[in-house]
């Protein structure tokens, strides 16, 4: 029961803290005078001969839904209270949290004007939810609000962790730059729901209220049947690849088109599945009646609930996760000599789910020593995006940092978006 107990429990930590990291990067795109840049689109080239990146990190925050500050009120003592109503009614049918953190470990490039090569290593974490209304209005409000109805709460989510090495390059001719990366990737941990329907039905007063559920639901885990991820074991591999171009039309304008992270991890070590399927009743009209009272801890109800839809062990059954895919299409104007103005529509694509974002941005050089810049972004239902990027050149030490919504960064519970990248590069 152990591993069915860490599955709910990390779905609800998801569910319920709303703060996510998702690698939907787009002040990084903009800095093209950095080798981060070609993880947005492998057709950059620095002007550089050679680039050492030192390790960085990004974080990136994001949530279609809700944030924090849309669930705190005053109570009439002047305290904060929690109250998740206000968010429910503005939730749509569906809601997406999506996670990301990322550490590159190091990152070299070297080529001419016309030719580049690269290479980086990098380990990446993410986690992926998309939730029903009714699962958040069940959790908040139970069951009786469904009398008569049949509903399905069940959420489709993933989370895993991976190394990725990757090698590739870039190649100018005339207007033309075209560019990839090839990437071998290694699996740490997984854990996913293959199927998803979990069917809630409560009977009218002349049914007695009868409480069933009817689940297909499935969940499949690697790395973790030992309650510790396989960071460096057998098996858990996959590839991906990273395509770009470039077009210069001219002096002033140019074009540029990505499609990164098209691959996907084969899981076949260290599996274990848990798959519930078939009708179960309760007695009662409330659902929780049956999982929480003033003597249960939270640890025993979700025992109870594992055993009450009688999940099934296995392990075996090998299967694959597909990558976020990205895609990216800019456009640059440069005025005059070292000022861009850019724009930037992205759209991510996973398990179904199609996650867009348009931005502005404006950077401008000042001088040898210092590029900055400012980006103005749209998406998940949020309007207010504001983000900054910021270049020091101290000789041939650049170090960076930017984030996609700065507000977001110092007035988190508000903010439905927020970012954060920071490194060391040496160009030469």
């Amino acid at each position: 029961m152990f591993n069915v107990r860490f599955c709910i429990y990390s779905l609800m930590l998801m569910l319920v803290s709303g703060s996510v990291f998702g690698q939907q990067e787009l002040s990084t795109h903009f800095m093209t005078n950095l080798p981060q840049a070609q993880q947005t689109n492998p057709a950059f080239m620095l002007e550089e001969k050679v680039s050492i990146g030192l390790p960085s990190l990004y974080m990136n925050y994001s949530n279609t839904g809700f944030s924090w500050k849309d669930g705190f009120r005053q109570g009439d003592d002047g305290s904060m209270l929690f109250d998740l109503q206000p968010i429910v009614s503005e939730l749509g049918d569906h809601e997406v949290l999506q996670t990301q953190v990322q550490a590159d470990w190091f990152r070299f490039s070297f080529g001419t004007e016309n030719l580049r090569f690269n290479a980086y290593a990098a380990t990446k974490a993410s986690a992926f939810v998309r939730y029903p209304r009714q699962l958040m209005e069940l959790i908040w409000e139970g069951n009786e609000q469904f009398i008569g109805e049949t509903v399905n709460v069940g959420p489709d989510f993933e989370a895993l962790g991976y190394h990725e090495f990757a090698v590739g390059g870039a190649y100018k001719f005339e207007k033309i730059q075209l560019g990839i990366n090839l990437k071998y990737l290694k699996g740490i941990a997984n854990v996913s729901s293959a199927t998803h329907l979990a069917e809630l039905s409560t009977g009218t007063a002349d049914e007695n209220y009868a409480l069933g559920i009817e689940t297909s639901y499935m969940i499949q885990t690697a790395g973790v049947a030992n309650s510790f991820p396989n960071i460096f074991g057998e098996g858990n591999t996959g590839l991906a690849v990273d395509v770009g171009m470039v077009y210069h039309i001219n002096d002033k304008f140019q074009v540029a088109l990505s499609a990164t992270d098209l691959g996907a991890i084969s899981w076949d070590s260290n599996l274990k599945h848990f798959s519930s399927q078939g009708s179960y009743s309760f007695d009662g009209i409330d659902i929780w009646d049956n999982l929480f009272d003033s003597t249960v801890t939270i640890t025993e109800a979700i025992d109870s609930l594992g055993e009450s839809l009688n999940f099934e062990t296995t392990n075996d059954g090998l299967y694959r996760s597909s990558l976020p895919t990205k895609v990216y299409m800019s456009g640059t104007f440069r005025p005059m000599e070292g000022l861009r103005v850019n724009a930037l529509a992205y759209g991510e694509f996973y398990r179904g789910t199609f996650v867009p974002a348009l931005a502005l941005n404006a950077s401008k050089d000042f001088g040898k020593v210092f590029t900055g810049g400012v980006t103005y972004s749209v998406r998940n239902r949020s309007w207010g995006n504001v983000g900054i990027q910021g270049v020091l050149n101290l000789g041939p030490l650049r170090m960076f940092v930017m984030s996609d919504n700065i507000i977001g960064l110092v007035g988190f519970k508000g903010a439905k978006n927020a970012s954060f990248r920071w490194g060391m590069n040496f160009q030469f």
